[in-house]
């Protein structure tokens, strides 16, 4: 009787692996199935082609899969098929069902310890059951990738899955939510304030609102707008420099706009920027001084000369430069208040 496929069973007792020496490529022909069982390795010292479908929930232990063409469809339907070493996937289809929830048993996985170069390669997704959209499905593993695949996935229950990309899976996501922010960050740079966030996903995303507030309880205010990415299933990265932060805690938050006009809210991120870090230049000056730090709008500036007398006041500061042309030469002193607090610079008017 002839056979459609070579089923190449390696019962658990076995306990001696199969072994293929040197460099010598173990070619699975096209139309033929090696499966390989659970909690079973199949060995081979050296590259394994895989031509025709490679199945089961066991481990195949080669220095390269390739495969062009060739079928992964992981089992026992679902499973967990592991490659120990790197993968070419190009030509490659990997079929992945999924019936529940929890991975290697309710879902397959592909595992692949080493590099995976996904170029030219395809996974199709199939369901067995209607998931929640918060449900998420890690169906590849590797410890590098380079490329990505062409993902088919099928809408479910109304629901669209999204293939989401990192150094080391691929997971699938619903996008029904506009955008998945999973990072948003905030750190003093110098006099400035570096803001940065990730997005997983993007769905009808026009935009971001940066907003800032300076003392808990104030108005949140717009300094800034980064257009997004419209629909996309890729990670993107964003990043926005506050160049006037003011002395104290400053608070900001993300305003994510669609094109619909739907907006949400980001969590809110703060950092503290300290008065001691204000400089002036030039010292001696002339005529006008320069004030560089964090000045806001209710920063205001007092000069007092050697007696203690005040020469000069502007509250609230319009801007970071004070014209001193009009005082004559000597040594006075520059304090900058902000709310209740107060920091002296020493100067020299020439």
């Amino acid at each position: 009787m002839k056979r459609k496929a070579i089923i190449l069973q390696i019962l658990l007792l076995l306990l001696v692996p199969l072994a293929v020496q040197g460099q010598v490529l173990l070619t699975n022909e096209a139309g033929n199935t090696i499966h390989v069982q659970s909690d079973v390795t199949l060995f081979v010292g050296g590259d394994l082609d895989n031509r025709g479908t490679l199945s089961g929930a066991g481990t195949v232990q080669a220095t390269n899969l390739l495969g062009n063409p060739g079928a992964v469809a992981p089992g026992a339907s679902p499973g967990l098929f592991t490659v120990t070493g790197n993968m070419t996937m190009n030509g490659t289809t990997y079929t992945c069902e999924i019936n529940g929830t929890t991975s290697g048993t309710g879902y397959d996985v592909f595992a692949v310890s080493g590099a995976a170069t996904l170029t030219g390669g395809v996974i199709n997704v199939t369901w067995g059951f209607t998931p929640l959209v918060t449900d998420e499905f890690t169906i590849m593993t590797f410890g590098s990738r380079t490329g990505t695949p062409t993902v088919n996935v099928p809408m479910v229950g109304g629901l669209t899955f999204v293939p989401v990309y990192s150094s080391t899976s691929i997971v699938l996501k619903e996008v029904s939510l506009p955008v998945e922010l999973f990072s948003f960050t905030a750190r003093k740079q110098g006099d400035e304030v570096l803001l940065e966030w990730r997005t997983a996903s993007e769905q009808n995303n026009q935009g971001f609102e940066v907003e800032r507030m300076t003392s808990d309880g104030g108005l949140w205010t717009e300094i800034g707008f980064l257009a997004g990415n419209g629909t996309t299933a890729g990670e993107h990265h964003y990043s926005f420099v506050d160049k006037k932060p003011v002395a104290g805690t400053n608070y900001y938050r993300l305003r994510q706009m669609d094109f619909d006009g739907n907006f949400e809210y980001s969590k809110t991120v703060s950092v503290d920027i300290g008065l001691d870090e204000i400089t002036v230049f030039p010292n001696p000056v002339t005529a006008v001084l320069t004030v560089h730090g964090a000045i806001g709008e209710d920063t205001g500036f007092e000069v007092y000369d050697l007696m203690g007398r005040l020469a000069l006041k502007i509250a609230p500061a319009n801007g970071h430069e004070i014209n001193l042309a009009g005082l004559p030469g000597g040594i006075y002193f520059l304090n900058i208040i902000s709310g209740n607090r107060t920091v002296t610079r020493r100067i020299i008017k020439q």
